[in-house]
């Protein structure tokens, strides 16, 4: 039993505005096949309810539309301007709702003075000439492409709404470049917003100079610094592993969720490349991602180059005071170059950052691999040399390295891993330190972001993307984690971020 057997009668009595309320009156009469007496019957009825269901808001929204024409027209005419105007017939307008094609005759006037014939809905409502696409239609399509392939979203909104061909395949994608265009232009704005009112971190978090980072804790090299040195540094609140952070941490159990370090604000950045369709002119479209922790909320940013990236997390951190010393920054990702310029590049003293073990550990194996002779001359070497790293005990580690110079099938993969751990000393903690306290060591989050907003969807078997694309889906799944996307689809803008205060936390 299908809806071909659903008819529905909606005979409209009247259509009112008053005090800026619309009522619909009416009578509906809805008629159907009685199903059989079976296990099938509520399934059959529910169809032909969801059914009639449709019909019935297609006729409350022709006659709301229809209404609120006339209200223009009659607004328009009362007005004082030069001439009369008179009513010149009118023009059938189509509408695609979530709930199918509604298409309603609007009203045209014609100017006595010249002949010049308007349309007000039009002018007001700024209506496309052809066909309006409702905005509920286009958050449909949004959501089911966040999940869906192409096709499988068209099918699902056709079903929803009851009617085939009620939008092509085309608009889908049309309707989702263009959300995400408007996103990130809004996520730009809110960020511009915080560097007009604070030009001094506009100058700070924009500029692009060397500076040091904190020195990990080396366990087994303890340097004594002169007395004058020693006093800067107690001015600072060093993160666990690094040197001057206390050397004894309280343990927690393991089942414990990581933590951010208190006083400090993580930023967890990344990036995620994809197939990129011919038409680029590109193998890959690379996105990227960042997620930014405090110990009591994370916020989620999405963005097409690592520049638009840093303006939006820089705006973040401006409002939460970083520049000020108000809360201190770590930053922990794979070690990308981009990454690192951004951090010594920032003319702040508190700051760090850590190189995510996941990817220090996989990349200590692949050079490994590279340089050994075989698997099992590989495990000799690599469970000591993680172990050495996992505690935070460096030059050992790269002293055992260049002992085993000439017993390795590839000396040259050898000094790359020596070289790759001795750049990165700064940001090489004691890992295990980090781990007992219940401490972020790697850079889940972001990486999961990832999963949810470009992988999942994007990375499919086949699949091929414009840059466009991908970052109007990661910019949506990134609304969606910020708890943001129902006030942007009311209001059209983002809301303002709203921080906690640490010292009631506290």
């Amino acid at each position: 039993m299908g809806s071909e057997n659903v008819e529905t009668q909606f005979d409209t009595q009247a259509v009112e505005i008053h005090n800026g309320v619309l009522t619909v009156k009416a009578t509906i009469e809805v008629r159907y096949e009685m199903p059989n007496q079976d296990a099938d019957l509520p399934q059959h009825l529910e169809a032909h309810i969801e059914t009639a269901g449709q019909q019935i808001k297609r006729e409350l929204f022709r006659e709301s539309i229809q209404r609120a024409d006339l209200e223009l027209v009659l607004e328009q005419r009362f007005r004082k301007q030069e001439g009369r105007l008179y009513r010149n017939g009118s023009k059938v307008y189509t509408f695609k709702t979530i709930f199918g094609t509604v298409a309603v005759p609007r009203i045209r006037l014609r100017q006595s003075v010249n002949g010049k014939s308007l349309l007000p809905s039009a002018d007001a409502w700024q209506t496309p000439q052809q066909v309006f696409l409702t905005q509920g239609l286009r958050d449909a399509v949004c959501d089911g492409l966040l999940n869906q392939t192409t096709s499988q979203t068209l099918e699902s909104i056709e079903e929803r709404a009851g009617e085939t061909d009620l939008i092509a395949r085309s608009s889908i994608l049309k309707i989702v470049h263009q959300e995400g265009a408007a996103l990130q232009k809004e996520t730009e704005a809110r960020a511009i917003e915080i560097w007009e009112k604070d030009p001094a971190a506009a100058s700070i978090f924009q500029v692009k100079a060397p500076h040091l980072s904190i020195v990990p804790d080396l366990e087994e090299i303890i340097e004594v610094a002169p007395d004058e040195k020693l006093e800067e540094l107690e001015e600072l609140d060093f993160p666990v592993g690094f040197a001057g952070s206390p050397t004894v941490v309280e343990a927690i159990k393991r089942d414990q969720p990581r933590q951010v370090d208190a006083g400090w604000v993580m930023v967890q950045p990344d990036e995620v490349k994809v197939k990129a369709q011919a038409t680029t002119g590109r193998k890959e479209i690379w996105h990227y991602t960042a997620v930014v922790m405090t110990s009591l909320k994370s916020w989620y940013f999405s963005a097409e180059t690592s520049a638009k990236l840093w303006f939006q997390v820089g705006g973040l951190l401006a409002l939460l005071g970083v520049h000020r010393g108000d809360l201190q920054l770590m930053v922990l990702g794979d070690g990308a170059k981009w990454i690192r310029n951004w951090f010594e590049a920032l003319p702040i003293d508190n700051k760090a950052m850590i190189l995510c073990w996941y990817h220090l550990a996989k990349r200590c194996k692949q050079e490994l691999g590279s340089a050994c002779h075989d698997k099992a001359h590989r495990l000799s070497i690599q469970g000591k040399l993680l172990t050495q790293l996992r505690t935070g005990k460096i030059q050992e580690a790269v002293d055992s390295l260049s002992a085993l110079r000439g017993q390795m099938r590839n000396e040259d993969a050898l000094d790359t891993l020596i070289d790759y751990l001795d750049n990165r000393r700064p940001y090489l903690p004691n890992y295990s330190k980090r781990s007992r306290a219940g401490l972020w060591i790697a850079s889940n989050r972001v990486e999961k972001f990832n999963d949810w907003s470009v992988a999942a969807r994007c990375k499919h078997k086949g699949m091929k993307w414009t840059a466009l694309g991908v970052a109007a889906l990661a910019s949506l799944e990134a609304l969606s984690r910020n708890g943001e996307l129902e006030v942007w689809r009311k209001t059209r803008t983002l809301p303002d971020w709203k921080l906690e205060s640490f010292e009631e936390a506290a």
